[in-house]
């Protein structure tokens, strides 16, 4: 277990964590320092946070109650309730600090009014907005995330209740943990403000890896990366920017390690949510393999037999993870998706040379060889076609589709008319792939980094890498890879950052 022992001291170190065995391939998120909590004896239907001090409101059994909770001791006696619906007081809002809504490609965002104007970014949806000092916390989905209003950094803190309203005074954060319906009790946390702004200067921090990357995809705050040890075998990790923690999904006793360990290499990696597929190539056979975070895996999706058939391309996003098959000698493709039980399914057999897939939330953009795009529902439906884009590279993303085409320029067309948008020029020498999120385009070129605004068609540098790198754009931001020698680097600019480069 050589392997194994060299990658949990490596991710132990990264994420702060140790793990419970190799196999287990799950990293647990412990409380930072300082964390407290508390066992409400029932469901929790409202709370106040006032300096140390908590008034929470509980239904337990057939009556609603009011408990005090002092964070640095013990919950205080319960009293009855005059409702269920009793709202304990907050010192009131704070007028410094608004959301405004975004669209479907466009953030919300934080308006900071005072003392320095700013409209920061969000990578979620908030469902609730608190805030003290320089630091605004808001919940989304099972989610607390933390803003420093001084430079729009977002940190996650920790996984809470959904619809949970996470609140911050000066000691730090408070909100609903977990809740055991059969033990009937809810556990509330407090996490220290010195947690936090921890959390916050570690967003987005470089990762040195402990070999050289092979393949590489970002959804969200996950990355996805195939990483091979000088003389060992490759696997896929995982790195979330927004929680500073990297976990590997395929074990050194999977398929992967063992037909990477025989030489064959990870071709490509596509990530959607916490699951992930890529391709192996050994011999004379194509693999599509797939894993999950919770469910870590290897499953065979796709088999393909060359030279009759190759795996031409693979795409992923939020819930979809899709792949495609060409026959190269009857000029057939097969468009296929992994399941929710990760395996591979076909979705559609059709004449065709499809060379790469965008995925969308629910939908995949197939680019064909005559440089026209499909854009087909995920259970593999036309929905339309593009014709006449002339592209060589495309990126789907929310109304529109944007391409790299022939014409050595960036393309965007309305896909609710099908007609071209806009038509921008390019930097110098960029590489034949493109990413799109929120209005805006991630190039590379060579061992440089262009964000080019679908709006305008101003192009920024906004960074240089030592060596050729591979980018992708999310709402966090752009994470970029690269490797130097037998070590890969992660790298990661906040969108925050990304917008400023324009001005």
């Amino acid at each position: 277990m050589r392997a194994a022992f060299r990658w949990s001291v490596f991710l132990a170190v990264l994420a702060g964590v140790l793990f419970a065995g190799a196999t287990a391939a799950s990293v647990c998120h412990p409380d930072p320092p300082g964390t407290k909590t508390a066992r409400v004896p029932g469901r929790v239907q409202s709370y106040a946070m006032r300096g140390s001090r908590v008034t929470i409101v509980f239904r337990s059994r057939q009556e609603c109650r009011v408990v005090g909770w002092r964070i640095f001791a013990r919950l205080g006696k319960a009293r009855r309730a005059s409702t269920c619906a009793e709202v304990p007081t907050r010192p009131g809002a704070k007028g410094r600090v608004a959301l405004v809504r975004g669209t479907a490609d466009t953030p919300d965002r934080l308006l900071v009014r005072s003392p320095t104007p700013h409209a920061w970014p969000l990578p979620e949806r908030p469902s609730s907005l608190d805030v003290f000092g320089q630091t605004a916390v808001f919940a989304s989905d099972r989610e607390v995330y933390a803003v420093r209003l001084t430079d729009g950094h977002v940190a996650l803190v920790a996984p809470s209740r959904r619809n949970d309203t996470p609140q911050i005074e000066a000691p730090g954060v408070v909100f609903q943990g977990k809740r055991n319906e059969r033990a009937a009790w809810t556990t509330m946390k407090f996490i220290p403000s010195a947690a936090v702004s921890k959390a916050l200067d570690n967003f987005g921090k470089p990762v040195d890896l402990p070999g050289r990357i092979e393949g590489f995809s970002m959804d969200g705050n996950r990355v996805a990366v195939g990483v091979r040890p000088p003389g060992e075998c490759a696997r896929i990790l995982f790195w979330n920017i927004a929680w500073r923690y990297a976990a590997w999904i395929s074990d050194d006793d999977e398929l992967t390690c063992k037909l990477t360990g025989a030489g064959a290499r990870i071709r490509d990696v596509a990530i959607g949510g916490a699951r992930a597929e890529w391709t192996i190539r050994s011999g004379q056979v194509d693999r599509v393999i797939s894993a999950s975070s919770w469910a870590c895996i290897d499953r065979v999706a796709v088999t393909a037999r060359r030279p009759e058939h190759n795996v031409a391309s693979i795409s992923g996003d939020g819930r979809t993870l899709s792949f495609v098959v060409r026959s190269d000698q009857g000029r057939q493709w097969s468009l296929g998706g992994i399941s929710g039980r990760m395996r591979g399914v076909k979705l559609l057999h059709e004449s065709g040379a499809p060379v790469a897939l965008s995925a969308d939330a629910d939908r995949i953009a197939v680019l064909n060889e005559n440089g026209s795009v499909d854009v087909r529902a995920r259970d593999g439906s036309l929905l339309q076609t593009l014709d006449g884009v002339d592209a060589t590279a495309i990126a789907l993303r929310a109304g529109r589709l944007v391409a790299l085409t022939r014409a050595g320029r960036l393309a965007t067309f309305d896909l609710a008319t099908g007609a071209q948008s806009h038509s921008w020029s390019l930097p110098d020498r960029v590489d034949n792939r493109v990413d799109a999120h929120f209005g805006i385009a991630v190039l590379t070129a060579g061992r440089r980094i262009y964000a080019l605004s679908l709006a305008s068609g101003k192009s920024a540098l906004v960074a240089t890498a030592p060596a050729p790198v591979q980018a992708a754009i999310e709402a966090p931001g752009i994470a970029y890879a690269y490797n130097v020698g037998s070590r890969g680097s992660l790298r990661f600019i906040p969108f925050a950052q990304v917008e400023a480069s324009f001005r």
